[in-house]
């Protein structure tokens, strides 16, 4: 199991338990396509292991982010 934390500027952090190590797959369930989001996924000890961001350009997308 791991943990999916979603954070933007506009609602409060929320975290899920998941399956999953693909915050891509994460965002596509949990996220909300808000201005700066983050969809980061942690194993249970804290460490990253996968981070995408949102951006409205193009018409809106997530990408893979190296950085938090």
């Amino acid at each position: 199991m791991y943990i999916c934390t979603v954070e933007s500027n506009s609602t409060l952090p929320r975290e899920y338990e998941v399956e999953t190590k693909s915050a891509m797959r994460c965002a596509k369930m949990y996220g909300r396509c808000e201005g700066d989001e983050t969809v980061t996924v942690r194993t249970k000890s804290g460490r990253i292991v996968s981070c995408v961001r949102w951006t409205p350009q193009d018409g809106g997308q997530y990408y893979y982010s190296t950085h938090r």
